[in-house]
């Protein structure tokens, strides 16, 4: 029994070195990388309460690590984001050089809140995105959008530099983008959007005021008995805006639930199956959400601690595989 211990031990400490001299080096290289001449600067929007801070922590990694030619400067708009969660954001963005994050308090007009429409997994913070260009500073021309839930798997840059001319937003079909035309077949409309990820033109934007038709429609629209809104922020923005939206590839919003590109650079876990509430096990976001979780330990507890709390996280996830497993023998 002694000498299974020992060796257990042995087993540990030489994984443990392995880890700390692989992440170690990789958490001093972002420290000490630093590129000559000025980057660019990509700003990038987010809209969370604090249900959607730790999965925007992952997605934030996933962001700064792939996309270190440019300056990301990250901006979060929230009413209500604890102190906490703000300091964890923080740090996450602290590690890769160049990046920089700002908080922005704001709020959903109260009877806006209260629109859920079909699905009820949707919170009144999707509403925030139509406040970007309204508190974003006005020498910030464009913008781009993301959801909590999704993770970007390569650079950003093409995406970036999309041309808009005078376009409102730009963004990629909805998968149910013939069904949604269909059921909002009232308004002709050319195209529909999926809201997850989106390009906006603040310039444009602000020019023709078009946030305010944005709130005008859905104030106009409350009561409305014949329309049942589905997705009521980007059924909105759809209606709304349509003849001033432009279309980008779908690999930069590439639906885990429904298809994934073999190219895709932006996978968006959509709909109420989020990757935080249900077994990773069972998809390939499971793979790479683990990746992210592991880089933000070691960049929230430091270099010290960063081995003790990898191998606590590990020895969680190798508890629920077995656990998963168990309960999978039983049916």
């Amino acid at each position: 029994m002694r000498r299974f211990v020992r060796l257990a031990g042995y087993v540990l400490g030489s994984v443990a070195l392995i880890f700390t001299l692989l992440y170690g080096g990789m958490y001093v290289c972002f420290k000490i990388k630093r590129c000559f001449g000025q980057k660019e600067v990509m700003h990038v929007a987010f809209g969370i309460n604090n249900t959607y801070a730790e999965p925007l922590n992952v997605l934030l990694t996933s962001l700064l690590w792939n996309n270190q030619d440019m300056q990301v400067h990250v901006y979060v708009l929230s009413d209500s984001l604890s102190e906490a969660n703000k300091h964890k954001l923080s740090q996450t963005v602290s590690v890769f050089p160049d990046m920089k994050i700002t908080f922005l308090k704001t709020f959903v007009p109260k009877e806006f809140a209260e629109i859920s429409g079909v699905n009820g997994h949707i919170s009144k913070e999707t509403f925030l995105r139509f406040n970007i260009p309204l508190i974003l500073p006005e020498t910030v021309d464009r913008v781009l959008y993301l959801d909590a839930d999704l993770i970007v798997d390569g650079s950003l840059q093409e995406l970036w530099h999309t041309p808009l001319e005078d376009m409102l937003v730009a963004g990629s079909a909805d998968f149910f983008e013939e069904e949604f035309i269909r059921y909002y077949r009232d308004y002709s409309l050319k195209q529909y959007i999926n809201a997850g990820v989106l390009l906006m033109n603040l310039k444009e934007i602000r020019k023709t005021n078009a946030v305010s038709f944005l709130y005008r429609f859905l104030q106009n629209n409350l009561k409305n008995e014949k329309i049942q809104f589905l997705l009521p922020d980007q059924d909105t923005l759809n209606i709304v805006w349509n003849d001033k939206i432009k279309i980008f590839d779908l690999k930069y919003n590439s639906d885990m639930n429904l298809y994934h590109f073999s190219d895709a650079v932006v996978l968006h876990f959509a709909g109420p199956k989020k990757p935080w509430k249900m077994k990773l096990q069972q998809n390939y976001y499971y793979d790479i959400y683990r990746e992210m979780n592991r880089h933000i330990v070691f960049s929230r507890y430091g270099f010290s601690l960063a081995v003790w709390e990898f191998i606590k996280l590990k020895s969680f996830e190798i508890f629920s595989d077995i656990k998963y497993l168990i309960s999978q023998s039983d049916r």
